[in-house]
């Protein structure tokens, strides 16, 4: 086992702690394929990699190839008995594996761990409840711990698989062991952080108010508190930007939050208006269609042109003290 650095990685692998062994294009020198292939030991004369090129032989193993090119024992042609119904061999195909791991037995279990079905490969880690007895949390196995939760899932008990930043959520190695959430607030900058897969079109309407207005600090999806405050709430803005005594917000609402409890929404205004005492501008924007005829669906290009004229006007009344409302609501396209 490799000892792993504070940021959880091998040291010598590890861009904070080996900055030397990082290269010019932000990777590990050793496998970075592009320096490899600017050094010119990557590719061959044809221009493909070198242990794969069949007319260079392949230096990375020696395969015995059939007139077809390939490999002679994993050849779909030369060996037909080898292949699934998806003209892969059987080992190797994904679809196959994904088939047989969610194929559910009569007892309703995964066939492949069910222990009553004759698994042997389970039978004898079986409980009396017909689980694995490590997990089985009636048990209290091995990995499960006195809260009712797998050890490396409790934030009391180990929690391995948790962020880092909330202790609450698995983690991803994609977001350096961050949740994707907190991966956001953290790092509002980074190029995951556009790309995030759980708002998509939250982050299209923040990419466009920063570069609409570059001149304002737009705060995204950040919890509403100050440190004075003790509230309980701290209600959750997506985008929001104070001028003068008015807070600006814009709300994102995918498909108008047709699904949300109205009385609900009522309070979260009255929950916000607790923790700032100015004036308030709410701009609800729908990205979504809704209520809308069929065939006359409204482009989200011209939403969002419309998104900012809006917001310019609102400040420019902002700006010339024409807001006298405590709280003013502005829907688009409901």
């Amino acid at each position: 086992m490799y000892k792993k650095c504070p940021h959880g990685r091998r040291k010598k692998q590890c861009k904070n702690c080996s900055p030397e062994n990082v290269c010019e294009h932000n990777h590990i020198k050793k496998v970075c394929v592009d320096c490899r292939k600017s050094a010119g030991t990557y590719l061959c004369e044809h221009g493909i990699p070198k242990y794969r090129c069949l007319p260079c032989g392949g230096k990375k193993k020696v395969i015995t190839r059939c007139d077809h090119k390939n490999d002679k024992f994993e050849c779909v042609v030369c060996s037909p008995h080898l292949a699934c119904e998806h003209e892969r061999i059987k080992r190797r195909c994904g679809k196959c594996r994904v088939q047989k791991r969610h194929i559910k037995c009569q007892h309703g279990r995964e066939q492949r761990r069910c222990t009553e079905c004759g698994n042997e490969k389970y039978i004898h880690k079986s409980c009396e409840h017909n689980k694995i007895k490590g997990i089985c949390k009636v048990c209290i196995g091995n990995s499960c711990c006195a809260c009712g939760k797998l050890k490396n899932q409790c934030s009391i008990h180990g929690g391995s698989r948790l962020c880092i930043n909330c202790k609450s959520t698995i983690k991803k190695t994609k977001y350096g062991n961050h949740c994707g959430r907190c991966f956001v607030n953290l790092f509002p900058e980074d190029p995951k952080s556009i790309s995030y897969r759980n708002k998509p079109k939250e982050y299209i309407v923040r990419r466009t108010l920063d570069e609409s207005f570059p001149d304002l600090k737009w705060t995204h999806d950040k919890v509403l508190w100050t440190g004075n405050c003790d509230c309980t709430h701290k209600r959750r803005l997506d985008h929001q930007v104070i001028i003068g005594n008015t807070m600006l917000v814009v709300e994102t609402d995918e498909f108008a939050h047709v699904g949300y409890d109205e009385h609900d929404e009522e309070i979260r205004y009255s929950d916000v208006a607790m923790i700032y005492t100015g004036k308030f501008i709410w701009c609800r924007f729908n990205v979504d269609s809704n209520k809308e005829a069929r065939g006359s669906k409204t482009e989200l290009e011209h939403k969002l042109r419309i998104l900012v004229e809006t917001i310019r006007e609102s400040i420019r009344r902002i700006e010339a003290e024409e807001n006298s409302e405590m709280c003013e609501i502005i829907k688009l396209f409901y």
